[in-house]
């Protein structure tokens, strides 16, 4: 029976209650229990698949930067590790159901010497080292990047050759003792977009076709991504289309450089992970096509919570599949941070096992069973019906929502909500000034009303800064903020102190223009009550986000992006010493105030700043709980029919 011939069928006999539900539990926190506490949920309209369309970070790997499942060897041919390979999933063959590939080097970059090796595993987390590695090694120099596939019952391994700069090919019937094939690939032809090397191989089969994705560089250095087919996987031919793939618009965390590492396709759709260059920083991201021609690259880099420094340039390998023993997506990373002296940033010291994570670590798949407008969403903590907010939405892709919890108990223990989905009829309930602390839309306000209103006061001359509809975040309206004085500023005070006991999140939604033509500054600092700073974040007029730590402004390596909504986010505890800060779902953890937060008495939001002029709109503001280390989340429940009409 489909969906909706369910759902009309429910409401002729007169049942209300939704057609389904999942249960989710929720672990308590350290830091004791909570009350009315706010927590994010991702929900993908789509199945489990659209996971990898939503993919913000790599999070709850397995091991620690000391202990990652396959690690380097010092004083052997694998003292190092870089450019990781992929892994393949067997289950027929017991004990080594799980098979991973690499390249290892036994001393410094500069002497050249790179070699690839094999580890297998029963379960994916537990590894063992081939006693025949290194399994591939070259006679002057080295092969590195290895890609591999089976076809029938023999192995193919792709991996890239130093002497030639080509793409060589190897086989085996047991991953161990290896047959050189040749070149598979070579460089393209002199002023060709592949004339200087090429490397990295993504090799596939479909049907009787063999497919590879492979870096291609020109002589000037840039990398992109081609396309070759073959139909034996020994003679291959390179797509004219080539290369298929391109570099990132300029000023994206792509724009240098983009490089393939692994690839899945799922209902018609390829999922790409590649690593792309910026300024010099190489970082990794999901891209998709449906034809292998047209790719939309990711948005933002993926993130890595649990490494140190910035949590999101130490990785630039990132291998992806689907393990089928534990029913999950995984990635196999390295951290490129890790390098000792003399030797090379790219560098690790040893491969880690990760899981792909929506925004939270919470997402639910809803499989197309609920609106595509998300309106039937509801939670319950047992009977009682939870207070909601949606923070932003894509109607039939995804919605978060942040839902108050009335109690978390205090680790160990759990609490379990459920989401209920699957009423043709229901309209949103959302509320943000049930779900939060404090919070204002700016909607109760008549259009041209000027601060003082609400919790928000003006501290400093203003020139345009007025309840307007020309933007809005949510609903209709929001503060339209014009400066066009060179000595004026717009200096917004958010008012609070009543408020807040204990650790809080603020979020604040900033729209910046771009009618001057040029990049506005504008700055958000939280401050006790006598003015003293604690926390600060800004926009520098050139279009970078720094925070405030260690006595000076750092880069995030953030770019805003005007002419668009950009959410903030702040979490920081009274009486601690750092404070966390969130921007386009990239998390900068553990930063030092400038004064151990002694209490937040208000925010000062200054929407322009000495010459520079600023024209944009502050949309929603709120406040929330916080507590570190925050409640964490366990899997969802399988779904449960709520209502059925026979």
């Amino acid at each position: 029976m489909s969906l909706l011939k369910h759902l009309l069928m429910s409401q002729s006999i007169g049942v209300p209650d939704y057609a389904f539900r999942r249960s989710h539990d929720i672990k308590g926190s350290v830091g004791g229990e909570q009350t009315d506490y706010q927590v994010k949920i991702k929900v993908l309209y789509g199945g489990e698949s659209s996971v990898l369309d939503h993919v913000t970070h790599i999070g709850h790997y397995e091991g620690a930067p000391a202990n990652p499942i396959i690690a380097e060897e010092p004083g052997e041919w694998d003292a190092g590790m870089r450019e990781i390979g992929n892994v393949l999933y067997e289950p027929e063959d017991t004990g080594r159901e799980y098979k991973a590939f690499y390249s290892g080097m036994e001393g410094p970059l500069a002497l050249g010497k790179r070699s690839i090796g094999y580890a297998y595993s029963s379960d994916g987390k537990n590894w063992t080292k081939s006693v025949a590695n290194p399994v591939i090694t070259h006679a002057t120099t080295w092969y590195e990047d290895p890609h591999a596939i089976k076809v029938g019952d023999t192995y193919y391994l792709f991996c890239e050759e130093n002497v030639n700069d080509e793409i060589t090919m190897f086989h085996s019937a047991d991953c161990e003792t290896w047959i050189n094939d040749g070149t598979a690939i070579n460089v393209g032809a002199p002023g060709s977009w592949d004339d200087l090397l090429v490397g990295s191989p993504t090799v596939w089969k479909e049907g009787v076709t063999w497919y590879m994705l492979y870096e291609g560089m020109e002589a000037v250095g840039t990398g992109q991504i081609g396309l070759a087919t073959s139909p034996d996987g020994a003679v291959w031919t390179k797509d004219l289309a080539n290369p298929v793939m391109t570099l990132g618009a300029i000023g994206e965390w792509d724009d240098a450089t983009v490089v393939c590492d692994d690839i899945v396709k799922i209902d018609g759709t390829y999922y790409l992970s590649y690593h792309g260059e910026h300024a010099a920083v190489f970082r990794t991201g999901i891209a998709h096509s449906t034809d292998l021609y047209t790719w939309t690259h990711a948005k933002n880099p993926l993130i890595y919570p649990q490494l140190t420094a910035n949590p999101y340039t130490a990785v630039d390998h990132f291998q992806l599949y689907w393990d089928g023993g534990n029913n999950e997506w995984v990635s196999h990373y390295c951290d490129s941070r890790l390098s000792d002296a003399g030797w090379s940033d790219g560098l690790t010291n040893g491969i880690y096992r990760g899981y792909p994570r929506c925004t939270g670590d919470m997402f639910v798949c809803l499989n197309e069973k609920c609106r595509t407008d998300f309106g039937d969403i509801r939670f319950r903590q047992g009977a009682t019906e939870l207070d909601y907010w949606i923070q932003e939405k894509v109607d039939s892709e995804y919605a978060i929502f942040w839902v108050e919890i009335p109690t978390i108990p205090a680790d160990p223990d759990s609490t379990t909500i459920h989401i209920y989905y699957g009423k043709a009829n229901a309209t949103t309930t959302e509320n943000g000034a049930d779900t939060w602390i404090d919070y204002e839309d700016w909607e109760s306000y008549d259009l041209d009303d000027v601060l003082p209103l609400g919790d928000f006061e003006a501290t400093l001359i203003q020139e345009v800064c007025k309840i307007d509809d020309n933007q809005a975040y949510k609903g209709d309206k929001s503060l339209f903020s014009d400066d066009d004085s060179a000595v004026n500023k717009n200096d917004i005070k958010w008012n609070y102190a009543d408020k807040l006991v204990g650790g809080f999140r603020f979020l604040i939604a900033l729209y910046q223009d771009t009618d001057y033509g040029t990049d506005e500054p504008w700055y958000i600092t939280f401050k006790r009550a006598d003015g003293t700073r604690e926390i600060a974040f800004i926009a520098d007029g050139s279009g970078n986000i720094k925070d405030y730590y260690a006595v000076a402004y750092h880069d995030t390596g953030a770019d805003l992006t005007e002419d668009t909504w950009s959410i903030f986010e702040v979490c920081a505890e009274i009486g601690a010493a750092t404070w966390d800060f969130k921007f386009k779902e990239l998390r900068y953890l553990n930063r030092t105030c400038e004064n151990n937060v002694n209490n937040f008495g208000y925010t000062q939001i200054v929407l322009s700043g000495g010459v520079m002029k600023f024209r944009g709109n502050l949309g929603v503001c709120c406040i929330g709980l916080y507590v570190d280390p925050e409640p964490t989340h366990e899997d969802w429940g399988a779904e449960e029919v709520v209502s059925w009409p026979f």
